[in-house]
């Protein structure tokens, strides 16, 4: 009996290639998700390391009309970046759950060819195996119709 082969591995080979590259792409909107996370724990920790020395500053020293209002327009500019950010963030964790289901699609895509190519071999391996079962009677037989010659 020739070898198994099944006719639909081309296709599972690209089912494979796309499940890799949405994976890939997933994988990058998560990194673009974290980057812009830690951007905005950066714009945090410099407001309140503005707002601390400002407080600081107002308490020992004292500041000038000038570097009181320099320091609010830093601080609105760090808090329009805060909210732009969290505007850019929302927007990609909604792309990341995008991409989750397109990936969890293609996983099911590639299962069902996986499945098929199990149900295949399987079907194979009982032809296969009533191949071997007939050709062993077969051989028996022969075997038989030899001897009662013989004798």
């Amino acid at each position: 009996m020739k070898k198994f082969n099944f006719t639909l591995a081309k296709l599972m080979e690209i089912k494979e290639q796309e499940l890799k590259q949405q994976k890939e792409r997933l994988s990058e909107l998560r990194k673009t998700q974290i980057t812009l996370e830690e951007e905005k724990e950066e714009l945090l920790r410099k407001s309140k390391n503005c707002n601390d020395d400002f407080n600081q500053k107002m308490a020992t020293v004292g500041l000038g009309v000038n570097e009181i209002q320099s320091t609010k327009v830093y601080l609105m500019r760090l808090r329009d970046d805060m909210l732009d950010l969290d505007n850019k963030i929302v927007q990609a964790i909604h792309n990341v759950e995008m991409q989750v289901q397109v990936v969890a699609a293609a996983t099911m895509d590639l299962r069902v060819v996986e499945k098929l190519k199990e149900k295949k071999l399987e079907e194979y391996n009982k032809e296969l195996l009533k191949d071997e079962e007939h050709f062993i009677e077969e051989y028996i037989n022969t075997a038989k119709h030899m001897s009662r010659e013989n004798e």
